[in-house]
């Protein structure tokens, strides 16, 4: 029988990924994305253009060094870039892209 549906919020799934060619982790390797590094991960894919570290802060309202510290892990991990812009700027990698590098 199958039990009823509970109201109450479950905690947020983490964020799994799993590293493609091009990374320096091995490929088909996963790793588990904290909070903060998921939350600015999405924020950056789903705004589909380059955020500044203040863009960030604002719409995630999180200290700075929490934020340096997730923004230097998803750049360790290919899945974001910083540009090279007068304001330093990052972006989602989208990981078909590195597919077709050889």
């Amino acid at each position: 029988m199958k039990q009823p549906i509970s109201s109450s919020t479950s905690p947020p799934k983490p964020h799994i990924i799993t590293v493609a060619r091009g990374s320096s982790t091995p490929v088909g390797s996963q790793q588990q994305l904290s909070a903060i590094e998921g939350q600015v991960l999405d924020v950056l894919s789903s705004r589909g253009k380059a955020m500044t570290i203040r863009q960030l802060r604002s719409s995630l309202d999180v200290a700075a060094e929490e934020l340096d510290g997730a923004l230097a892990s998803l750049i360790k991990m290919s899945l974001i870039s910083r540009l090279n812009t007068v304001v330093p700027s990052y972006s989602a990698n989208y990981p078909g892209v590195s597919m077709y590098e050889q």
